[in-house]
């Protein structure tokens, strides 16, 4: 059911995991916020569920992509002002951090249609 979170990661876990992020080792346990994204998020399923018939994969990869974004984006700027409020001495409730998120993930689904309709119309298949 959740959106996805911003987790700390060691720099040198993140090394390992992937050759792409290999010259993380120099900066050693120091925590990388990392994206994680729900790839089964129903929102995002029931999204691709409906376009599959009108998109080739390719297209579908690239809502996939285009979701990813707007959400990793909203994600970061929520976690940014989570850390922010908690560095001050607030509490965050873990309630309106699952509603946040919930939010910003149909926020950017709702306007993936209205992409859909742009890019149809100027010929974009994919």
């Amino acid at each position: 059911m959740t959106v996805g979170a911003v987790e700390l990661f060691p720099a040198t876990v993140l090394a390992q995991e992937a050759k792409e992020y290999a010259e993380l080792t120099k900066m050693g346990d120091r925590e990388i916020p990392t994206l994680m994204l729900n790839q089964d998020y129903y929102g995002l399923k029931k999204y691709l569920g409906a376009r599959a018939s009108d998109l080739t994969e390719g297209g579908l990869e690239g809502a996939r992509d285009r979701y990813a974004v707007g959400v990793g984006v909203g994600l970061c700027m929520l976690h940014k002002e989570t850390q922010k409020r908690r560095n001050s001495g607030e509490s965050i409730a873990h309630e309106w951090l699952k509603s946040s998120n919930e939010a910003l993930a149909r926020s950017v689904l709702s306007m993936m249609p209205e992409y859909d309709a742009l890019a149809k119309q100027a010929g974009i298949k994919d």
